[in-house]
């Protein structure tokens, strides 16, 4: 995950390759960070609002900041500060094949990190634990290209990997066609249960549906908060949330609902139904 300071989005493993003459840079991350993925336009990569259809500029959103320093809030999902680990780490490896000395290995380690505060933000927080590792195969000298330019051409492929480690978004399926039926929408409705002690009721609500969990919240669900359930087809709901995440209603080969999956595709989150009582 990253962007828990500002707006929670998935993230994983990116990686990015460039070549200069016969230098060659490898750049594979892990992104588990506190601070938000920002594109090269300087707008947040994943976000739960668009507005205009484009993710805020991440100055828009360090601008609005300042505004809530003191001001606690009930909703707030900036990462506290503990005194174990961090909850946060991301993690970067670097390899040339260009030879270099131990000195310059080690500052383009400082210049790559350093540079990828450009990529995520706020980076470097007392709640992320970051690594980076420099690498060189030492195969081929490239007297054009000194120490300082590959260290630079590494810094831009480490923000190719970071933009790189967001997944790719699954195509929703758009609003229309088969909508679900009276019946069926008591059929879905019932209990299901995410893990023990997480449970979320689905209840008719009128001539629709609603979702409410117990337990705890989720980056997809508030705890103890209705959420509506907006069909999209006869067994596909968009959760009237900011990030309007779909909900899929699972069945076994015999038809009968057996329970529901959250974002299916990459990123599942699955619920089993549990019988009545």
């Amino acid at each position: 995950m990253q962007g828990g300071f500002f707006d929670r989005q998935h993230s994983g493993q990116g990686a990015a390759f460039k070549q200069a003459g016969e230098t060659k840079v490898l750049v594979i991350t892990v992104v588990n960070a506190a601070g938000s993925i920002v594109d090269r336009s300087g707008r947040l990569l994943r976000c739960s609002q668009r507005v205009d259809g484009q993710c805020p500029a991440i100055a828009d959103k360090l601008a609005e900041f300042p505004a809530s320093f003191g001001v606690a809030k009930a909703t707030d999902s900036r990462p506290a500060a503990s005194g174990g680990l961090t909850a946060n780490t991301t993690i970067t490896a670097v390899v040339t094949n260009q030879i270099m000395p131990y000195h310059a290995l080690q500052r383009l380690a400082i210049q790559v990190h350093n540079s990828m505060a450009r990529a995520i933000q706020p980076f470097g927080t007392r709640v992320d634990g970051d690594t980076l590792f420099a690498i060189t195969t030492a195969e081929v000298k490239n007297p054009a290209l000194d120490p300082i330019l590959v260290s630079t051409l590494a810094s831009e492929v480490a923000w190719d990997a970071v933009l790189a480690t967001a997944p790719e978004l699954p195509e929703n399926t758009p609003r229309g066609g088969e909508k679900p039926t009276s019946a069926a929408l008591d059929a879905y409705a019932g209990r299901y249960e995410f893990v023990p002690g997480v449970t979320a009721q689905i209840r008719r609500h009128g001539e629709e549906l609603e979702i409410e969990v117990t337990g705890r919240e989720s980056l997809y669900l508030p705890a103890g908060k209705a959420v509506a359930l907006v069909p999209v087809t006869a067994n596909e709901f968009e959760l009237g949330t900011l990030r309007a995440d779909r909900l899929r209603i699972d069945r076994d080969t015999r038809g009968k609902v057996v329970g529901f999956t959250i974002n299916p595709g990459p990123w599942p989150i699955g619920a089993r139904r549990l019988p009545p009582g």
